[in-house]
């Protein structure tokens, strides 16, 4: 297996159509390592990501900088780095940001194993 190494500059950037003032990198994209791909989201505010559900794998918030609002299921949570969020599979989800406020984070996509 060759070894994975990329400069952030050297990932594309990308936004959800469903989000608002957020830019995303894939950093380690699915198939580099075994149902794992991980990626970097920043959120200016007024922002949200725009909801999201995934059935298909556990998904970890890693707040690396910033603050702002995780809606989880019927949950409002704050969140404010640094912190780690689980978001199990299958679980409605979404992060608000503030005008004037910011987040960083990185997310782990752990996807669950199929059966044949």
């Amino acid at each position: 297996m060759a070894n994975y190494l990329k400069q952030f500059s050297e990932i594309q950037i990308y936004s959800d159509k469903n989000s608002r003032n957020q830019t995303c990198r894939d950093i380690m994209p699915q198939g580099i390592v075994p149902q794992l791909a991980v990626g970097y989201n920043i959120l200016e505010g007024p922002g949200q990501t725009g909801l999201g559900k995934h059935p298909q794998w556990h998904q970890v918030f890693v707040v690396v900088r910033g603050a702002g609002t995780l809606l989880r299921g019927s949950e409002s949570i704050p969140v404010q780095a640094p912190c780690v969020i689980h978001i199990p599979p299958g679980t409605d989800h979404d992060m608000l940001v503030e005008r004037g406020q910011r987040i960083e984070y990185v997310f782990i996509n752990k996807f669950l194993e199929t059966t044949s």
